[in-house]
């Protein structure tokens, strides 16, 4: 004589196994294609992502996390999203660094033994000066953090200049 408890086990066993086969045999969805040919062409015959990439490189430039040019860059793009009748939308803060970074002057000419115009760039989030400093120059060539605890206590006064092949775009030309 059989169990009672077998036959029903058996019997939801079935049923779930039918149930899961059965998902793998149903008709995919059906595809909107007057929907997907306007999709396609508004992306070919109406696109602006040239456009807005253009302004983006060309105009805008530069957007530095807690720039002057970050917030216009931001302004920008939210102001365009609503031309385009989006709706609900909102800029989001990255990080709170507490203060704005924007390279505004820079000038390092190099004047002993003799006057020459050096081409620099600051590093960036890095503090100004408190108008011009005149200070002995050092040329360091460092590919990491941990290589500047080497000159530890030995760069009080002096204007750090570092070896432009090693980080690109950090560069000081002499």
């Amino acid at each position: 004589m059989k169990s009672p408890f077998r036959s029903r086990s058996m019997l939801l066993a079935s049923w779930t196994f039918l149930i899961f086969i059965s998902a793998f045999f149903e008709e995919p969805p059906l595809v909107d294609w007057e929907t997907v040919a306007r999709i396609r062409e508004e992306g070919l015959q109406r696109s602006k992502v040239k456009e807005f990439e253009s302004y983006i490189v060309d105009a805008l430039g530069a957007r530095l996390t807690m720039s002057r040019d970050r917030i216009r860059a931001q302004f920008w793009a939210l102001d365009e999203m609503k031309d385009m009748g989006l709706s609900h939308i909102a800029s989001e803060q990255y990080k709170d660094y507490g203060f704005t970074w924007d390279n505004e002057f820079v000038s390092a000419p190099k004047i002993e033994p003799d006057y020459t115009s050096l081409a620099a760039c600051p590093v960036a989030h890095t503090a100004s000066t408190d108008g011009t400093v005149q200070a002995d120059a050092m040329i360091v060539q460092l590919q990491t953090k941990d290589e500047l605890e080497a000159f530890r206590g030995k760069l009080a006064g002096k204007a750090l200049c570092i070896d432009p092949l090693i980080l690109g775009q950090n560069r000081v030309n002499i």
